[in-house]
């Protein structure tokens, strides 16, 4: 029962869109459907990036209180690439990754979850950093 002995830090899910049949075209329009996304998930929304590649392509990223949602995209590839992490079970990232499956539109969808855990210690106290010696 290893479950048991770790500490979940958070839940990490790395999205896959290909042949999308809609692509962001602008850093506005991405931050936009970005922020509601996380919004609808559940999270609180607590800053965010965007930038344009030149010929093409966009990157950005929603800081949201839980941790982040941050988006790639390869219009050439007509691919996406999304990565959400949360340190919170209540945000429901099938909400936010149906609303941009939506909007894109692709044609392939691979979605992997990961687990971020530590070994809990025998003691399970939280780590109190650098002590200073005498």
């Amino acid at each position: 029962m290893q479950e048991e002995k770790d500490r979940v830090l958070g839940w990490h899910w790395l999205v896959e869109f290909s042949n999308c049949a809609q692509m962001p075209t602008s850093a506005e329009q991405l931050g936009q459907l970005l922020e509601s996304a996380a919004t609808q998930s559940g999270s609180k929304v607590v800053g965010k990036c965007m930038h344009e590649f030149s010929p093409h392509g966009l990157t950005g990223v929603v800081v949201i209180a839980e941790s982040h949602l941050a988006i790639h995209t390869w219009p050439e590839y007509r691919s996406i690439c999304i990565d959400l992490f949360s340190c919170s079970q209540h945000i429901r990232s099938d909400i936010a990754i149906e609303i941009l499956r939506t909007s894109f539109q692709p044609k392939q969808v691979s979605i992997y979850e990961h687990l971020r855990k530590i070994p809990r210690d025998s003691s399970d106290e939280r780590p109190t950093g650098n002590k200073p010696t005498s």
